[in-house]
């Protein structure tokens, strides 16, 4: 329990997975620039944030591969492509209780590094590269090799065609697929 709704924290900290890439990953979509720190501050905490995290890395995670193992038959993978979309981000967005909130989902996903198949950070603007800078910095090259950086949307929305079917990419980045508020009301 977190406190709230579910549904009522997504639309704080928009998360969901949707749809199966091409080599058989399932597929997660973080609307970064969506966050709202001070929404999550007002619906549940940050213990009760970072259980929802565990409860999607061991209980959701495990039942999107699952489809797609159900859906393509041979695949084996238990891994996700990881789609973050930084659109809407301001610098400003960057303060303590922003990475507070960052760093419960890093400690999340740090536990489960072989899960990450491959990472599409889109739409960053202009300041992030600083970020990202110091960010990569602290990866290990194995990981870091997996994430792949777009201020073009074009070019974002091109490698996502190339890793992800059009009838599975969601309609907010260049597919067929439903629309990102469409499966958050799922």
């Amino acid at each position: 329990a977190v406190g709230a709704p579910v549904s009522v924290l997504l639309t704080q900290y928009p998360m969901v997975y949707s749809g199966i890439s091409k080599n058989g990953s399932a597929i997660s979509y973080f609307q970064a620039g969506q966050l709202k720190v001070e929404g999550i501050d007002c619906v549940t905490d940050l213990e009760n944030l970072t259980n929802m995290l565990w409860h999607n890395a061991m209980h959701r995670l495990p039942q999107e591969i699952e489809k797609a193992r159900s859906s393509e038959g041979n695949v084996s993978r238990c891994e996700v492509v990881s789609v973050i979309d930084l659109e809407g981000i301001a610098a400003s967005n960057f303060n303590a209780r922003t990475l507070e909130v960052l760093k419960a989902a890093v400690k999340v996903n740090i536990c489960f590094p072989e899960l990450l198949n491959s990472m599409v950070l889109l739409n960053a603007p202009s300041y992030f590269s600083f970020f990202w800078g110091v960010i990569k910095g602290l990866l290990d090259a194995r990981t870091a090799s997996k994430i792949s950086l777009f201020s073009n949307k074009k070019k974002g929305q091109d490698w996502l065609l190339n890793h992800v079917d059009e009838s599975q990419l969601l309609a907010d980045y260049g597919g067929s697929g439903p629309a990102f508020d469409e499966v958050i009301q799922m």
